[in-house]
């Protein structure tokens, strides 16, 4: 129950910036509403690559970086997963990347106090993929 009203949250913040957006961002009231773009080259496997990147930069990396350092410096193992999260961002825009940094920060202390990798997926993929079908990226 607590992951759909997760999710839930996430698409109204997405469907707010939608329309905040289109009153203040030129050109977006152009592009369609809302679509899926399943035609785009390897959108179908999206949740499968967010399990992946999700999987790796916060059960394999992160906890095996918490496990290194001492446990009053967690914060730096989550602080390095974040920038790696965010720099496998890069090649979409560098705000897009700033957001992925910021995200990986939020999930990775989540990750570090609840053990818990389902929220964070289901956020990435939410924002990941629903970000483009509500027009807020091209």
């Amino acid at each position: 129950v607590y992951i759909i009203i997760v999710i839930a949250v996430c698409l109204l913040i997405l469907f707010l910036g939608r329309i905040i957006g289109q009153t203040f961002i030129p050109g977006m009231a152009e592009r369609p509403y809302f679509g899926l773009y399943l035609d785009m080259p390897k959108r179908q496997f999206f949740l499968f690559v967010v399990f992946i990147q999700e999987t790796l930069s916060k059960a394999v990396l992160q906890y095996g970086l918490e496990q290194t350092v001492s446990k009053d410096n967690w914060k730096i193992a989550v602080l390095l997963c974040g920038s790696i999260f965010g720099m496998l961002h890069i090649f979409y825009s560098s705000i897009y990347m700033i957001l992925a940094f910021i995200f990986g920060i939020v999930s990775g202390i989540y990750y570090h106090y609840q053990k818990d990798i389902w929220i964070p997926i289901a956020i990435h993929f939410v924002f990941g993929f629903f970000v483009r079908s509500f027009g807020l990226i091209i």
